[in-house]
């Protein structure tokens, strides 16, 4: 593609030498033709009024196919930028897809060790974005959430089977251990930058509202607000479900405890948020097989 300034050059070169041209031409056929000084006189005078037509429509016409070029030119480099962003764009969604199919692939090899917390991530997942819809919250958030709610648990594949499938009570060493586990989730994830923002869950969701929770006591608001309302859905999720060593609890039974842990293990706002949503009415007894140790922490 011809540079702006060279066009530009040629079109003024040509106008010059067509002008020069005009003028020379027509003098000497004047002044070889027309010996009369008024006739030369009206003939200058005419001649100078058809150089103003012609010069005008001779820049008229080489701006007029200097500009259409121009246009042309630019309605291809916009028809190649926009086939170079739906490509671009089209790359970024493969990859996030990508990222998000390996992101659910972690949370079903998690739950494989366990089959009593078989599709435990994904119930609370749904439930989570539907409570986080309801507060408001917009949807890039939701989306970080997503992916932390997905990897809340991750952690625990650094936990031994003998102790993460134990099923009579946790011994202090073992409930210390097992503690490491939001740690040990925010030490896996943090390399990795596409999860930055969603680490808040994995790493503080079982932190409480009274600063009673693991691993770094953090109290009320200090607790980031997507684990705040996760904390509520995982408890709930516990709740109403079937575990080994009992039977699901009845929706209202669960709602009531959750109500009653309202400013002691919960947000305030989340819980009467929860209770609008009434979750047993959009599932069901929408809970989920989450492992007994957890059961023993929060009930």
């Amino acid at each position: 593609m011809k540079s702006v300034n060279s066009r530009v050059f040629r079109v003024a070169i040509t106008y010059i030498v067509l002008a020069v041209l005009w003028v020379l031409v027509t003098d000497y056929f004047l002044q070889s033709s027309v010996t009369d000084v008024r006739a030369l006189t009206w003939f200058q005078n005419y001649k100078g009024v058809v150089f103003v037509l012609f010069s005008g429509g001779l820049v008229y016409l080489l701006l007029s196919r200097e500009v259409n070029q121009r246009e042309r030119e630019w309605k291809e480099y916009l028809r190649d930028r926009e086939q170079l962003l739906r490509e671009v764009q089209r790359n970024h969604d493969e990859l996030e897809r990508a990222y998000e199919e390996t992101i659910e692939g972690w949370a079903r090899a998690m739950e494989m060790r366990n089959r009593e917390v078989k599709d435990h991530s994904l119930r609370v997942t749904e439930l989570v974005l539907r409570l986080g819809q309801a507060m408001g919250l917009d949807e890039e958030t939701l989306s970080h959430m997503r992916r932390g709610s997905l990897l809340h648990d991750i952690g625990k594949m650094n936990v031994p089977d003998a102790i993460l499938m134990k099923e009579g009570p946790l011994s202090p060493s073992e409930r210390e251990l097992i503690e490491k586990h939001p740690d040990w989730a925010y030490e896996m994830l943090a390399p990795v930058t596409y999860l930055q923002e969603a680490l808040e869950i994995p790493r503080f969701h079982h932190e409480r509202w009274n600063g009673t929770g693991y691993p770094n006591r953090l109290k009320g608001e200090e607790i980031p607000l997507p684990a705040r309302i996760f904390s509520v859905v995982d408890v709930w999720d516990a709740l109403t479900s079937d575990r080994s060593y009992r039977g699901a609890m009845d929706p209202q039974e669960a709602m009531d405890y959750i109500r009653s842990q309202a400013g002691i293990a919960f947000d305030p706002q989340v819980v009467e948020a929860f209770v609008r949503l009434d979750p047993a009415r959009l599932n069901g007894a929408s809970g989920g097989r989450e492992g007994q140790k957890e059961g023993q922490g929060e009930e």
